[in-house]
Parts: structure tokens; sequence; C-alpha cells
């Protein structure tokens, strides 16, 4: 499949992906993060506007330090007040990036402003923004909870007002891809302004949903590493690169750097599950006897992605093999190969030794066997000891 744009990232790992409770990745660490995205060569890096606390200001002028404000936009409430205060603390800001709610809950309850209001304060600000000859993003925080008449009419007045794009923020993760695809065509057919989807995953379809928009002509995509973020986060940098990749033949990012990225933020202080796409320690493990026995004849079998494309080294093929209850004689031989014991896949022993390991997880063991246990299981048999073997291996 081909896309009709070329598609763009506004990484927000440094400023949504800091909402996330309990993810406190210090300064160095943050300067980290950033340049990995910029090796990525991932177009922006969003960060908060330096003004809100001392590490933002602190990391901002670290940014600046190290060259990469070109790619760095600042997040902003979109009021006047806030960019001055921007722009006197670091003149060099090249974007902003100015959210301001448009659903009539947030502006009814927690803004308290009229739907006139928010795009009267919004105009000001893009204006000075624009006098001030920045690029501009203005994100309409739960656009799809808003009326469409008063979307399109704020999105409009973004555009008439010199805007750069708009982001079109789907903050509670309420669409579905073809709800995606149909509120994206209403609003580059009528306000004709470029767009960026920013995706929560709170349905667990962010990724899904910037690909539908990709898919409808947005131009840009809101992502994290890891997927991190408010509640179950936002579309993940790794996932959607990878399916851009191999869906849509883009190749202009260095997917060789996503497992390194990850890695960064897992170093800040994620806790990233094993089963996490494209980069969990299980991507490319295989415990089923039937999977295990087609990888090892050829990857192909079971493995779309390749860990070389993502930067993950897998060293032989016992990086692959897991010896668990629904192994079958494969994963066993495999192990026995490398430890060079010359056993046949009909000999008895091989049939022996997973009736044995099938035992143990009966009888409630709870992890897979290594392969020195596998190894110590078939010198037992061997030696007619299976007793003591088991006796130690017990639960």
């Amino acid at each position: 499949m081909m896309l009709n744009i070329d598609p763009k990232m506004c990484d927000t790992t440094l400023r949504d992906g800091r909402q996330m409770p309990h993810w406190y990745p210090t300064v160095e660490e943050s300067v980290e993060i950033a340049h990995i995205l910029d090796t990525i060569s991932v177009e922006q890096i969003e960060i908060f506007s330096p003004h809100y606390n001392p590490k933002d200001k602190t990391l901002a002028e670290r940014l600046y330090d190290e060259g990469l404000i070109d790619r760095i936009i600042f997040w902003h409430r979109a009021l006047k007040g806030d960019l001055e205060k921007t722009l006197d603390m670091i003149p060099e800001v090249k974007a902003v990036a100015l959210s301001m709610p448009t659903s009539k809950v947030h502006l009814k309850i927690k803004i308290r402003r009229t739907p006139k209001e928010v795009i009267e304060t919004v105009i000001e600000t893009i204006d000075y923004a624009k006098d001030h000859g920045l690029y501009v993003s203005v994100n309409a925080e739960e656009s799809t909870g808003t009326e469409l008449y008063y979307l399109l009419q704020f999105a409009k007045a973004a555009k008439d007002h010199k805007a750069d794009r708009i982001r079109i923020c789907d903050t509670l993760g309420r669409l579905t891809p073809t709800q995606t695809h149909e509120t994206i065509k209403v609003i580059r057919k009528v306000a004709q302004i470029p767009i960026e989807f920013h995706a929560h995953n709170d349905m667990g379809l962010a990724v899904a949903n910037t690909l539908a928009a990709f898919e409808e002509g947005a131009e840009w995509a809101s992502t994290t590493i890891a997927g991190i973020g408010e509640r179950a986060g936002n579309a993940s940098l790794e996932q959607l690169l990878i399916a851009l990749y191999k869906q849509y033949g883009i190749h202009k990012y260095k997917i060789q750097q996503l497992k390194r990225a990850c890695d960064l933020v897992v170093k800040a202080g994620y806790d990233m599950a094993i089963n996490h796409p494209v980069v969990g320690s299980n991507m490319f493990k295989h415990e089923s006897g039937i999977h295990f026995d087609g990888i090892s004849k050829s990857v192909e079998c079971y493995e779309l992605i390749r860990p070389d494309e993502i930067g993950v080294q897998v060293n032989g093929i016992l990086d692959r093999d897991v010896v668990g209850e629904t192994s079958g004689r494969a994963n066993i031989l495999a192990i026995l190969a490398y430890y060079d014991k010359p056993v046949d896949k009909n000999d008895s022993i091989v049939q022996e030794m997973l009736s044995e390991v099938q035992r143990h997880f009966l009888e409630g063991r709870k992890k897979a066997f290594s392969a020195e246990e596998v190894l110590q299981l078939y010198n037992n048999f061997i030696k007619k000891e299976t007793k003591p073997y088991a006796k130690k291996l017990s639960v």
C-alpha cells in the first residue's frame, strides 16, 4: 500500500510521555532520548515550554547547547503570555505547539470560556507567534469529542491566521480506524490545513488510528517511544515506524535505532512488558514446539520483523529457544545439538525428557527450563538417575 503524503513524526516522549505517572527521566536521560530521536530522523521533538518548572528550563537550555534547537517544538497553552515567557527565556525558539481545549465539556467545565472566546484567544496567540517568525502547530485538545462544526471553525481560524498545521487530538482514545478516516477526510476537505494526528491508546487503537489518518492524508503523527503517556499512553513510535517500513515502504527513518530508543526509556524508569510489540524481550523467542520447529528451519516461518532491522542481536538458536510446557522435540534437540550431544529426533530419550519437562509444569512450575537445566536433565537420563533430578527441580 502506498501513501499519498510524506509522513512526518512529532515525537512527544519528552512532553506527553512525561505526563505518565511514575516515569521521571532526569535531564541527562532526556538529552539522551532527544539525541536518539534525532538519530532516528524524527522531524520534531516536543518538550514543555521552559517556564513551566526548573527542569523544563534546564532541559531546554541543554538541548539548545547540544545543537538540537532546530528539532525542538515547544508545547504551550495557547496563551500569548505563555509564549512571551518562552521567547524571553530562549529567543532561539523555532517552533511552538499551541494547545487549547475545544470540546463542549472542556470549555464549560475545565476552562469556562465560550467557543468564541477560545477562538479569539487562539488567534491572538497565533498572530503573536507568526509575528516572531515561528512555526506554529495549533492543538485542538479533545478534538474528537468536539462538535464537528465547531472543530471545523477552529481549524479554519487557525489556517486563516497562518498556522502551519492543526493537531487533531483523540485525547480519550475514542476513535476507531473507520471513524479516524471519516474525521480526517472532512477536516482536510473543509479546513484545507495540514493535519497532525495525536492518538491516545485507551482502546489499544492508537497506532491503527494513526495509520488510518496517514491513509486519509494527515501529514504528521504524534508518537512516544514505547507508547508511553497518560493512562494507556500514545501511539508507539517503534510500532508506527515498523508499520510504515513493512506495509507502506517508508524507509527514511533509522529503524535500527528503535531498540536503543526503547532501552533508554526503560533505563529512565519504564517497566516494559515482555510481549511489547517490536522490541519486547519475547519478540524473537519461541516456546511452542510447532513454532520452534518452523523457526529452526527458517525464521520466515514465524518472524515478520528481523532482529537486525531494529538493532537487536540474536546470538544463535538458543536465544530463540524457550523450553516450556508447550515445547516439543525440536526445542529439546536444538539444545542438545548446541551441547554436541548425538541424539536422533526419534531417540526415546527425547520423548522422555519432554515428558519430564511437562510433568514439572503440571505440578506448578512457573518458569521455563534453562539450556543448562535441559542438559542436566539429559545427563541424568543418560545415567538413569531421574529421581534425584526430579526431586531437585520439584516445586
